[in-house]
């Protein structure tokens, strides 16, 4: 199930369109367990594990909070995509920060010179490490999807959250 999830979300959305809004409805309706047209915090977590999809402790809760526009603690799928396109959004505006030379993918030395310019200094180990973590096809190299994958579902959208992550 994970598979076709990540290909619905992850590989055949490249921005948004009317492709996006469908994987988003398939994403919702396979969340929401109790078919009650909303996903509380219990059901994005219980699914994104299913899904083998990691997180930090309080990130469903984050989600959900970030997103729940009604307040009544859950998101209903307007909210649920409106949050996504928005999230996505912002990884995209960081990703392109990242990306110095403009080739679509993210490297080592650009992970390494991002973090310089935050004035933390990190050895080119420590760089092809935190590229290992987020790097899907082994090619040392972090495209679009893939920092996508890693950070869709991660609450944080902005250099500095990203790096606690």
């Amino acid at each position: 199930m994970y598979q076709v999830i990540k290909r619905l979300i992850v590989v055949d959305s490249r921005c948004w369109d009317s492709d996006s809004e469908r994987s988003y409805q398939d994403l919702f309706d396979k969340l929401d367990t109790n078919k009650d047209g909303k996903v509380d915090v219990a059901e994005l977590r219980a699914g994104l594990t299913a899904m083998g999809i990691s997180f930090r402790t309080g990130a469903a809760q984050k989600i959900v909070s970030s997103g729940d526009k009604n307040k009544d603690g859950s998101l209903d799928f307007t909210e649920f995509s409106k949050y996504l396109k928005e999230h996505e959004k912002k990884l995209r505006l960081t990703f392109k920060s990242l990306d110095k030379n403009n080739d679509g993918c993210i490297d080592a030395s650009e992970i390494q010179q991002s973090l310089e310019e935050l004035g933390m200094e990190i050895t080119r180990e420590e760089a092809q490490t935190i590229l290992q973590s987020m790097d899907i096809d082994g090619s040392m190299m972090v495209d679009w999807n893939e920092w996508r994958q890693h950070f869709l579902f991660n609450p944080a959208h902005n250099l500095n959250e990203i790096i606690r992550y």
